[in-house]
C-alpha cells in the first residue's frame, strides 16, 4: 500500500513538471497572428510612385538642397534646365564643365536655381491635385484649372510608361477676358513649366525642365 501511494505521488509530480514545461500553444499561434499582422503586404508599383511623389512634394517644399539635388544626376547638360543668366562666374564654370551643371555648382547657386526654375510651382501643384487618385491604375492623368478672373491657372500630372511629368502654369481666361474687349489690362502673363522624371521603381530621376511663355 505503502509502495503505491508513493507511486501516485511520483507520477502527479512528472504531470505537473511536463505541464509546466510544455509551450503553451495558445499564446504561440496569437503571437503568431500578431506577427503577421505587422508585416504589411508589399506596396504595388503605383503605391510605390504615389508615396515617391509625396516624399518629391515635402522636399520640393523644403526646399532642402540636398534633398532637391538627389533627383537630379550630376553633371547635368545646361540645356536640360535652360537656366537663365546668373553672373559670369557661374557662366564660367558651366563653360569648363563643357556645358554642363555639375553638382558642386548646383548647390552653390541652389536658391538662385529654385527661383530661375519656378520650383515652388510645385507647391501649388501638389495642393490642388489629389495624388490618391493615382491609385487607380487607370488613371494616367490628373489635372486642375483654378480661375482667378482675368487668369486661369492649370496644374497636371501625367503618367506614360516610366515617364511622370509634373505641368504647371498660367493662361488667358477668355470665358472672362472676352466680356471686356479691347481692354489691354486683360491680358494674363502667360507660362507653363513642364517638368518630366524617369520612375525608376524606386525614385523620381529627372529628365528634363521645359519653359514656356
Amino acid at each position: 500500500m505503502k509502495f503505491i501511494y508513493l507511486l501516485l505521488i511520483a507520477c502527479m509530480g512528472i504531470g505537473c513538471h511536463n505541464t509546466a514545461t510544455q509551450p503553451n500553444k495558445t499564446q504561440h499561434k496569437d503571437s503568431t497572428q500578431q506577427t503577421a499582422q505587422r508585416i504589411s503586404p508589399p506596396l504595388s508599383e503605383r503605391e510605390r510612385l504615389i508615396a515617391v511623389l509625396q516624399q518629391f512634394q515635402k522636399d520640393m517644399a523644403s526646399r532642402n538642397k540636398e534633398a532637391i539635388a538627389s533627383y537630379f544626376h550630376f553633371p547635368i547638360r545646361n540645356d536640360l534646365l535652360v537656366l537663365s543668366y546668373f553672373d559670369s562666374a557661374f557662366d564660367k564654370q558651366i563653360e569648363q564643365n563643357n556645358d554642363f551643371i555639375p553638382r558642386s555648382l548646383f548647390l552653390a547657386y541652389f536658391n538662385a536655381i529654385y527661383e530661375d526654375q519656378e520650383m515652388r510651382g510645385f507647391a501649388d501643384l501638389f495642393r490642388n491635385l489629389q495624388l490618391a487618385s493615382l491609385k487607380d491604375t487607370a488613371v494616367k492623368e490628373i489635372k486642375a484649372e483654378i480661375a482667378n478672373k482675368v487668369c486661369m491657372h492649370y496644374y497636371a500630372i501625367t503618367l506614360e510608361n516610366d515617364t511622370v511629368t509634373l505641368e504647371y502654369g498660367v493662361y488667358t481666361n477668355e470665358a472672362y477676358t472676352n466680356k471686356f474687349p479691347n481692354n489691354p489690362e486683360m491680358e494674363c502673363a502667360e507660362y507653363a513649366g513642364i517638368w518630366t522624371f524617369r520612375f525608376d521603381g524606386q525614385k523620381l530621376i529627372f529628365d528634363r525642365h521645359l519653359v514656356a511663355g
